[in-house]
């Protein structure tokens, strides 16, 4: 190890091994990218998923996985405690340098009590939903870490929710790996994420619904899974979409990215995002992206915002009357994210170390 700095980083979930994509891509592709480098190394806690007790490999990284499971009450408590175990064996073993948590929950909660424990500084970056005002955390945590938001939208949510400011503003990329997107695109419009309520699968139907008037054979995939699956399967029938729109369920990422590559439009109509990941990863797929304004949408200029339901069909139907050749954007690469994290946090934590 020598004398590179030790991150230790806290997390609810990570792959159980290496051929477990669906887990948490974005973050996968972070830490992978982040061993990459040799710059630092790496040790890593997740709390919750894999569902047993571990030590193993991934990537070169040693991750300890407590085996959660998602419980509650004094079986959740038990569990942190095993954490901040497990992180001071691991600080006996290898100095840490520095806490980094992912999300403004538990992991952050537990995060402070090891810095604390430990006398580390402690960051941590807010991914989804934990900028809300209905994340319990808010309250719970008396004096948070570090903060590190994904977006300028992410940062306006949370100092509004909060009256924080986060310590840096980092966007999240992609790799540059993906694949060449075609020059045949049998799907019109593609719609990706969760089935929840946030998502706002219904203005999906109904734009959808819009479009069909004037393209009656209009094709329309969702990829996802979740709660809203059968009333949303119900909305396309009594809509009489059945031919037109299909729910595809979860699939493996690379089969998401296939999908992306033969789809005309990415249609994200989610009520709230801290970054939205799917919307780079399909302009680097050659899409063309229609979005609510969430997350990173309007930073960049190659995404199309929209306003109601009128709005949206009428871009849509201009754009199916003009096809775009695809062509691969990368507005936002991990290597970038992972270089900032390196210069702002990580490294230069590590100079004052010094």
């Amino acid at each position: 190890m020598g004398n590179k700095k030790h991150i230790l980083v806290l997390t609810p979930g990570f792959p159980e091994n290496e051929s477990d994509t669906t887990c948490i891509p974005a973050l996968q592709l972070f830490i992978k990218e982040l061993q990459q480098t040799g710059e630092v190394t790496i040790s890593l806690i997740t709390f919750q998923y894999p569902y047993k007790s571990s030590i193993y490999n991934w990537n070169n990284v040693t991750v300890y996985s407590i085996g959660g499971q998602n419980k509650k009450g004094v079986q959740r408590f038990l569990n942190w405690r095993k954490v901040v175990k497990t992180a001071t064996k691991i600080h006996q073993e290898k100095r840490i340098n520095l806490i980094h948590s992912f999300w403004l929950t538990e992991c952050a909660f537990v995060g402070n009590k090891i810095a604390r424990k430990l006398t580390i500084q402690h960051y941590c970056t807010l991914m989804g939903q934990d900028a809300q005002p209905d994340n319990k955390y808010l309250t719970k945590i008396r004096r948070f870490p570090k903060i590190i938001t994904l977006s300028k939208f992410h940062a306006t949510t949370l100092a509004k929710n909060t009256g924080i400011q986060p310590q840096y503003i980092i966007p999240w990329g992609i790799e540059k790996t993906i694949n060449t997107p075609k020059n045949s695109r049998s799907i019109d419009i593609l719609g990706v994420g969760n089935l929840i309520p946030l998502k706002g699968y219904d203005r999906f139907i109904s734009v959808v619904k819009e479009v069909q008037q004037q393209f009656p054979s209009v094709k329309a995939e969702i990829i996802g899974e979740g709660p809203e699956m059968k009333r949303l399967q119900c909305m396309i029938i009594d809509n009489n979409l059945s031919q037109n729109i299909r729910l595809i369920g979860k699939i493996e990422r690379a089969e998401v990215l296939k999908k992306m590559n033969k789809s005309n439009c990415l249609l994200h109509l989610s009520n709230y995002e801290s970054f939205g990941m799917v919307l780079i990863e399909a302009l680097a797929q050659g899409m063309n992206v229609f979005s609510n304004r969430v997350g990173i949408a309007e930073e960049l200029e190659d995404i199309t915002t929209v306003e109601d339901n009128k709005d949206t069909a009428e871009k849509i139907i201009t754009l199916l009357n003009n096809p775009k050749e695809g062509v691969s954007k990368f507005p936002l690469l991990i290597e970038d994210t992972v270089k900032s994290y390196l210069d702002k946090v990580f490294l230069s934590e590590f100079e004052k170390d010094i």
